[in-house]
């Protein structure tokens, strides 16, 4: 019958960014969380993205750390290595013709580590006006 003909012409279309962006509205970052601080990890901190939706294998991501992007997974996580201070970071979702979908919000986060004279007496002062 010409109904199932047409049927099978529509689950071949591909998806609208429309609609792709209408299934991973909840794309995120579910690590780290906004204001987080990050005390003592060697300056490492796992940056985790994705949405309730399984992204499909041929789409792909652009992390934005500080403004430098680096293409990564779909979803997942990666570990960042970090100078102290405070981070932004953002996630943007990719189909599979590189085409930005959805991004997410920008997370702000601190790498703060203890300093070295941290909870140390501080020294006697050199000799001064002896």
């Amino acid at each position: 019958p010409p109904g199932q003909a047409a049927q099978a012409g529509e689950e071949t279309k591909e998806p609208t960014t429309r609609d792709l962006r209408k299934q991973f509205r909840d794309f995120r970052i579910t690590q780290p969380q906004q204001e987080e601080t990050f005390w003592g990890t060697a300056n490492s901190v796992v940056v985790a993205w994705g949405s309730s939706q399984a992204v499909p294998a041929e789409f792909s991501a652009r992390l934005y750390v500080d403004g430098s992007p680096q293409d990564v997974p779909g979803s997942g996580s990666i570990t960042l290595t970090l100078d102290r201070g405070e981070h932004k970071v953002y996630v943007e979702l990719l189909d599979a013709r590189k085409r930005p979908i959805i991004t997410t919000e920008t997370v702000t986060f601190f790498v703060k580590q203890p300093s070295v004279g941290f909870n140390r007496s501080l020294p006697e002062p050199a000799n001064i006006g002896r």
